[in-house]
């Protein structure tokens, strides 16, 4: 079974973790991350999401157990940034990213945005196929990103 959580602030520490699996993931795209001497990537933003009343982190939730997150920042009126979209490697497939996403943007509504590195052709192909669901959308290549703006 499947459902959303929004992350409590006596969770940081877990949701930490998972940031870190997913930075050192992503950092085989990114050479942007930065680490610590410990080998920990940095992100200065998570602390954020339990302090701004315009910041919001997520818990995708399969079976009882964390599947992943997603850290959503309000930009204005109706208009969204999934800022990061993580779904651990052991829920992938059986729909559980598409289904993560889809309720996300059903649960805010309005217009999204995301970016991702052009060399991430696993999360190319997936937001490619998320938007073509979308009743208006359009994507630009900037740099080394390739950027969505949607609106469901």
């Amino acid at each position: 079974m499947r459902k959303i959580q929004i992350v409590p602030a006596s969770e940081l520490e877990i949701i930490q973790t998972y940031l870190n699996n997913y930075l050192i993931e992503l950092s085989q795209f990114d050479s942007t991350i930065q680490f610590e001497a410990s080998g920990k990537p940095k992100y200065k933003w998570l602390k954020s999401y339990f302090s701004d009343k315009d910041r919001y982190a997520i818990y995708l939730m399969v079976d009882n157990k964390i599947a992943g997150f997603a850290l959503i920042r309000e930009l204005g009126d109706k208009a969204f940034e999934i800022a990061e979209f993580y779904v651990c490697p052991s829920f992938r497939g059986g729909g559980n990213a598409m289904w993560f996403a889809k309720i996300i943007v059903d649960l805010f509504g309005g217009e999204f945005s995301f970016s991702t590195r052009i060399e991430n052709k696993r999360a190319i192909k997936f937001w490619d196929k998320f938007v073509k669901n979308a009743s208006d959308c359009s994507f630009k290549v900037k740099g080394n990103y390739k950027e969505w703006n949607v609106t469901f």
